[in-house]
């Protein structure tokens, strides 16, 4: 400390007052060019020289390397599956118009409808915070059309949504969009069979979660802007992170693209992954039975699915739905679905006694769950 006030003493500079650790510089008034405590520094180092206060030798190696971090890593993995599956990546301005919440017909009560505000937005259009990716996609597609596009789209995007909290400040959630619109010209050379639809889209969203090794399940539901009947929302465990959906024929007028199917979801399920493991296998053949049941048309398949493998236990390893019926003799509000089960140990083939008796106790169990067997 006492060598650098010398030297600033050298350069005009007066110490007014110091300590063991600080000094207080009176700085004359032809150095404009010094204002703060950088510049102090570095006429210090100019003139004592920069050479006293570097290390004689630079390292000769650098331990370690540099990572772009998880999820960076993890948006390039979902963006390579989504690209291998037809779709381009769009990125969009997170700032929306107010209007997205009258697009997406969201009430006052939904949080998706309470966007952050810009202090100094570019323009109106661009004044909200996004709370979904939805609404950039659609208005891209929209354009598209308006410009001339023809064929059909399919589209995806990776971002951020933004929403405020109630004791202040803002969250940010990582999610993935997707939307897919059959264009004006919806000629296909086999037919109306290769058009995307809510299936094409449910199979796009499976392959992100088996290459992840992530479990989602599908419940009929409902969303503001999601057509009646032609909704889905998706759940990791017992956690809700998005929905499938086509939009309301109402907002599809709108925008004068029809079909229009979505989804989103959230990011956070796929961040753990989860390796397959290997496993010998068995040269015991299975054993297979049949159950048809009817059951109510708000029931999924996964959650009758669900009950049979519960029933089932250890000796049932599949559960393959071959077969849904509606029309004839199907009872009111009900639908048919019918289950190949395969029963299997690794150590010896099943007899069918053995088999019965678990078969058995799983119709009793569909039974007394409100199905009917048939």
């Amino acid at each position: 400390m006492k060598e650098a006030s010398a030297i600033l003493s050298r350069l005009g500079l007066v110490e007014i007052s110091s300590t063991s650790e600080t000094a207080t510089y009176s700085v004359p008034s032809w150095r404009p060019d010094i204002s703060i405590e950088e510049d102090l520094i570095e006429e210090v180092g100019r003139i004592r020289g920069y050479n006293e206060t570097l290390e004689s030798r630079l390292p000769q190696a650098l331990y370690g390397r540099g990572d772009i971090g998880h999820t960076t890593r993890l948006k390039g993995e979902i963006r390579s599956t989504l690209l291998s599956r037809g779709y381009v990546e769009l990125v969009n301005y997170s700032f929306l118009s107010p209007s997205f919440v009258e697009l997406l017909r969201l009430p006052a009560a939904d949080r998706r409808a309470r966007p952050l505000l810009l202090a100094n937005p570019m323009s109106v259009e661009q004044s909200r915070m996004r709370t979904t990716l939805l609404p950039g996609m659609l208005r891209s597609v929209e354009q598209s059309v308006a410009s001339g596009w023809k064929t059909a789209v399919r589209v995806f995007e990776l971002g951020r949504v933004f929403f405020p909290l109630d004791e202040g400040g803002h969250e940010e959630i990582e999610r993935i969009c997707g939307v897919a619109y059959g264009g004006k010209d919806s000629r296909l050379p086999y037919g109306p069979a290769d058009a995307d639809d809510l299936f094409s889209l449910k199979a796009d969203i499976l392959a992100l979660a088996e290459s992840r090794g992530v479990v989602l399940r599908f419940v009929q539901g409902e969303e503001h802007f999601g057509h009646r009947g032609q909704t889905a929302l998706l759940y990791c465990g017992e956690k809700a992170v998005g929905y499938l959906l086509r939009l309301k024929p109402s907002i599809e007028k709108e925008l004068d693209c029809a079909p229009l199917f979505a989804f989103e979801l959230d990011l956070e399920p796929f961040e753990t992954s989860a390796l397959p493991e290997f496993r010998e296998p068995s040269s015991f053949p299975p054993v297979y039975r049949d159950i048809s049941l009817f059951v109510p048309l708000a029931e999924s398949m996964e959650r009758v699915a669900e009950h049979i493998r519960e029933e089932g236990g250890s000796l049932l390893r599949d559960v393959r739905l071959f077969d849904m019926y509606s029309g004839k003799g199907v009872p009111e509000g009900f639908r048919g679905l019918a289950f190949s089960l395969a029963y299997k140990r690794d150590d010896r083939t099943l007899t069918d006694k053995e088999v019965d008796e678990v078969n058995e106790r799983v119709r009793s169990r569909m039974s007394s769950s409100g199905y009917v067997l048939r």
